[in-house]
């Protein structure tokens, strides 16, 4: 929404928000606003009873004319107090319901976001405004509807008042709330440019903070005493947003200092335009009594109108925002196709490059790999070298900036990346540490599976991790995490062996293990890839790894270097052609003490 003539659309959109998920509430506030806005007219016409017959019956008439009109005015104030609690109550419901709704539909477009939308900062810092925005905007145009619709009725109220018995000063007060409307606008249009230019700052702040707080980077910090230079980076980037926060509010103070001034001369005119008509006989004093009452509330109203409206159209700055992620990714990104994806029969890179959005070069170059089923396939090469990449691009994370990747005989451009990675198990050497249950962590690997606990303990033995429980006096339905009551904390390897075993668990048709035992100890890592060339039986299985022990058995190995294929072959050719492979295969072995280089094996056999 840039434009105010923009906020009507706003409403609409957020009123059916709040229609689809709250609609009992919203219409029990429409209801009891509504009657609070007649009964507030009726007030305003019963004071004007009490008035005329207080000026009519002078001192000596009796009390008792007085008391039934005085009566009802204070039973109406009293149920209009009733009634805003209760409306109160129901817009909080309200809330509470519109922000299950729209949280639920931002976590649902996040979800459909491709992986390649993650490497765009501008990406993140809208996903950071709309993840800080759908906490309290929607409940908050609810409460600013709710309130446009109290203030709303009030202010028609006595306007109504004022019309009846002057036309001139009904004009005249709601003249007086137009300079709040526009400086109102105004002022809400500087807050979100704020929050907008803020938004980077406020992620690295959260950055920050999350390493003075969190448990895994604390053992470094400490280490290394970084913890006073990330607090005084954290301070200055607070320091940052505060002195542009003490200019947003100087602009915001003199607009409406401005507007405010205005309105108070406009309603001082029209306090003074009803002691004339007074003194010139055009009012009587309980017309002019209730006309002061109502100048006086129509300037409270107005005010509630014109804050309500402001709240609106700032919330509505902000959702509109949120309401175009929402847009953009409901018909984007990798949600279910109808489009068949054919049974995996293989997966072929045909000359793919690709390009990182933040790169300014291509992160792999003129790729040509292939896998197929019952292969082991293995991808080694110094760090940088591009496997991982090569791995995402094979898991149908990623798609090629340049070149076909073919599934079978079909083009993976024509197929649902989702559809595809229903065949395919993978793990990244950055694996995910779910604090959830020791069950739920394997399961998560075929989650419609879940409740086969034969199936579950199977998986734990392939990975040897079916120990990892009992280590700990842990079972299948025991919480891992230190951050929660009753939850167990495991040590890296443990958790790597229980990524392992969802992949195992998954039972996909291709696996893709990116350095899938670098946390384990030596024995465990020949035990699971001894139940890995088991289960492999049948299947395409891709490997990533720096240990040449791990991929030497491989029947193909892929050499990168800088992005490129450098040398292809098996294990035994690789070595013979004294090439990187062989290169790096003596660098490591050499590494270990005692251990021969290739040449010195060659020379002993």
């Amino acid at each position: 929404m840039k434009r105010v003539r923009d906020l009507p659309k706003l409403v609409v959109r957020s009123t059916a928000v709040v229609w689809k998920s709250a609609r009992r509430a919203f219409i029990g506030t429409i209801i009891l606003n509504t009657f609070n806005g007649a009964l507030l007219l009726a007030e305003l016409v019963v004071l004007k009873v009490v008035l005329g017959r207080f000026v009519d019956v002078g001192g000596d008439a009796p009390v008792r004319r007085l008391v039934v009109p005085v009566a009802i005015f204070v039973a109406g104030l009293a149920i209009g107090g009733v009634v805003a609690v209760v409306s109160s109550q129901l817009s909080w419901l309200a809330g509470e319901q519109v922000a299950r709704e729209v949280q639920g539909q931002v976590g649902e477009a996040a979800s459909r976001a491709a992986l390649i939308d993650f490497e765009h900062p501008e990406f993140h810092d809208r996903l950071e405004r709309t993840m800080t925005n759908i906490v309290d905007r929607p409940y908050g145009v609810v409460m600013s509807l709710s309130g446009l619709m109290t203030s709303g009725f009030g202010a028609l109220a006595a306007a109504i008042a004022l019309l009846v018995i002057s036309p001139p000063l009904a004009l005249i007060s709601v003249l007086a709330a137009v300079p709040l409307v526009v400086v109102s606008m105004k002022v809400g249009r500087l807050t979100w440019s704020f929050q907008v230019e803020t938004t980077e700052n406020e992620r690295r702040r959260e950055y920050m903070l999350s390493l003075l707080t969190g448990k895994s980077p604390a053992k470094e910090i400490r280490s290394f005493n970084l913890g006073q230079h990330f607090l005084t980076t954290f301070r200055h980037l607070y320091d940052a947003r505060i002195d542009r926060q003490r200019q947003l509010l100087r602009d915001q103070l003199r607009l409406t200092v401005l507007s405010r001034l205005t309105n108070a001369v406009v309603l001082g005119a029209a306090g003074g335009l009803v002691l004339a008509f007074v003194d010139s006989g055009r009012l009587t004093i309980a017309e002019a009594g209730t006309a002061l009452a109502a100048i006086a509330l129509l300037a409270t109203r107005a005010n509630g109108v014109v804050a309500s409206l402001s709240s609106t159209y700032e919330h509505g700055l902000f959702l509109t925002e949120t309401f175009e992620f929402l847009d953009e990714f409901a018909s984007a990104g990798d949600h279910p196709s109808t489009v068949h994806v054919p049974p995996f029969s293989g997966v072929r890179l045909d000359h793919v490059s690709f390009r990182y959005p933040s790169g300014d070069s291509d992160a792999i170059s003129e790729i040509d790999l292939e896998v197929k089923p019952g292969e082991i396939v293995a991808l080694v090469g110094p760090n940088g070298s591009g496997k991982t990449t090569v791995s995402k691009l094979l898991a149908q994370l990623f798609r090629p900036s340049a070149g076909h990747m073919w599934w079978g005989s079909a083009d993976t451009a024509d197929l649902p990346a989702a559809g595809m990675r229903e065949q395919i198990a993978v793990i990244f050497q950055d694996f995910e540490r779910y604090e959830l249950t020791l069950g739920e962590n394997v399961s998560l690997g075929r989650i419609e599976t879940t409740g086969d606990d034969a199936r579950l303990r199977a998986a734990l033995a392939d990975a040897d991790a079916d120990a990892v429980g009992s280590e700990h006096g842990a079972d299948l339905d025991t919480l891992l995490g230190p951050r929660w009551i009753g939850g167990t904390d495991l040590s890296i390897g443990q958790w790597q062996r229980l990524a392992i075993a969802r992949v195992f668990y998954r039972d996909a048709p291709l696996l893709i293990l990116d350095e899938p035992t670098a946390s384990i100890d030596a024995q465990a890592e020949a035990d699971t890839f001894a139940s890995l060339r088991r289960l492999a039986a049948g299947r395409a299985v891709v490997i990533v790894s720096h240990r040449f022990s791990t991929v030497a058995s491989a029947d193909r190995i892929y050499v990168l270097d800088r992005g490129r294929i450098v040398e292809h072959g098996t294990h035994d050719a690789l070595l013979a052609a004294e090439g990187t492979y062989a290169r790096l295969f003596n660098l490591q072995a050499s590494s270990y003490i005692g251990r021969p280089t290739h040449k010195e094996t060659i020379t002993d056999d």
